[in-house]
């Protein structure tokens, strides 16, 4: 669901774009585009990030309660 909506992004950007989620405090990359003007980054696709070391991860984080952020950051 979400592939079209991450190319069009990569497309009007012409940068790189992915689809993250948050998984056991993770972020898993499900899903990564990249234009032909990016710089390209090591990210594929099942990689496993902690999620206050990437912009898709803090963006995820804001979303969540304080406490949940903190039971996260604790792992």
């Amino acid at each position: 669901m979400a592939k079209p909506y991450v190319q069009t992004l990569a497309e009007e950007t012409q940068e790189r774009a992915q689809f993250v989620v948050e998984d056991h405090g993770l972020g898993i990359y499900l899903y990564v585009e990249t234009d032909s003007n990016a710089v390209r980054a090591g990210f594929g696709i099942g990689r496993q990030i902690h999620l206050h070391c990437s912009s898709a991860g803090k963006s995820i984080l804001a979303q969540y309660s304080r406490d949940r952020v903190d039971t996260i950051l604790d792992r």
